[in-house]
């Protein structure tokens, strides 16, 4: 009974662990739009622009990062995924740390898509988080979520 009790309470711990999937800054999908706000702004955050669904995010404290856009789930108002944008001044050092501290979250396991060059770890069978460099050699990361492609400017 006692081993039965404590399997429960570990798959149920592991559950909601794996369904949180938090990232970086703290941010996790499905979280309450305004508590991402607030995430965020305790971050030192404050929110630029907002359109539709999707609000970016800018500080001007913290010096790298870019900006950090949150798209939200329209009916209930949750984070469905986010970008964040590091700014191009940023040091290959810098880019590492932010590798490294991905694959500690998320594991050593992903795959390299040569013709994307994205840096991509699947999550659950929708939601992935891609790595890549944008136009500006600035380092781009994007936790995606294939179950709303519309918010991700996806048909």
């Amino acid at each position: 009974m006692y081993l039965k009790l404590c399997l429960i309470i570990l798959l149920t711990v592991f559950a909601v662990y794996a369904h949180a999937q938090q990232g970086l800054f703290d941010l996790s999908y499905d979280l309450p739009l305004q508590t991402a706000n607030d995430i965020l702004e305790e971050g030192g955050f404050f929110l630029y622009d907002s359109r539709g669904n999707v609000g970016e995010y800018r500080s001007q404290d913290n010096i790298y990062v870019s900006s950090i856009l949150l798209m939200a789930e329209p009916e209930k108002k949750t984070l469905a995924g986010w970008l964040i944008k590091y700014s191009k001044e940023n040091s290959a050092d810098n880019d590492a740390y932010v590798l490294d501290t991905l694959q500690k979250m998320h594991g050593e396991k992903n795959h390299y898509d040569k013709d994307t060059e994205q840096l991509i770890w699947f999550l659950t069978d929708s939601r992935t988080v891609h790595v890549m460099y944008g136009e500006s050699n600035d380092l781009i990361l994007l936790y995606y979520d294939s179950r709303y492609p519309q918010l991700f400017g996806r048909k």
